[in-house]
């Protein structure tokens, strides 16, 4: 009889890589949306600042702040959709090649794939998974949890740089509030 307990814990583990990769594509879609937002920022005080009308009284030194504030988060978003591969956070001690991550599947040839997949992971008659599978669920885990770790971070440093920006752009009328109540 195959055993229970490796089969509900191989469950929990596909599970959680499940959920991972799911934070790692929200950390993605959050840092595509500040993307977008810090463009058409990007887009709109250039054309402002090269525009024929003159801008209110501030507002031409807010906008040359607030401008490359908008540049460094759009550019840290950028980064953070350069790919991160399994080799920057795991090294296997016997050299081998998990056949779960997507760079080391690419190097097997196609005809192979198969047999190698078979060979590493087809479990014995008395378990239902095999520990070199448990192991490779375990290193895609923890390291899409780094992946997605990276991202939330570069979000957090470019969130601050577009907010750093806004508020900015919302300091003339406030200057302008301050002085009006002071006459």
């Amino acid at each position: 009889m195959k055993d229970d307990q490796e089969e509900a814990f191989e469950k929990i583990l596909s599970t959680q890589l499940g959920r991972t990769i799911d934070f790692v594509k929200f950390a993605e879609t959050k840092n595509a949306a500040l993307l977008t937002f810090s463009s058409a920022w990007i887009i709109g005080t250039i054309n402002l600042l090269t525009g024929p009308n003159p801008l209110p009284l501030g507002y031409n030194v807010a906008f040359c702040v607030a401008l490359p504030l908008f540049a460094v988060g759009g550019l840290v978003c950028i980064l953070s959709f350069v790919p991160q591969v399994l080799a920057k956070f795991f090294e296997a001690e016997d050299d081998s090649m998990s056949l779960l991550y997507w760079g080391h599947i690419a190097q097997i040839p196609v005809a192979r794939y198969h047999d190698r997949v078979t060979e590493r992971y087809k479990p014995h008659d008395s378990h239902s998974v095999t520990e070199r599978y448990l192991d490779d669920l375990c290193v895609q885990i923890s390291v899409n949890a780094r992946i997605a770790n990276r991202k939330f971070t570069m979000f957090n440093m470019a969130a601050g740089c577009v907010f750093a920006a806004i508020f900015v752009l919302a300091l003339p009328p406030i200057w302008w509030g301050i002085r009006a109540f002071t006459k």
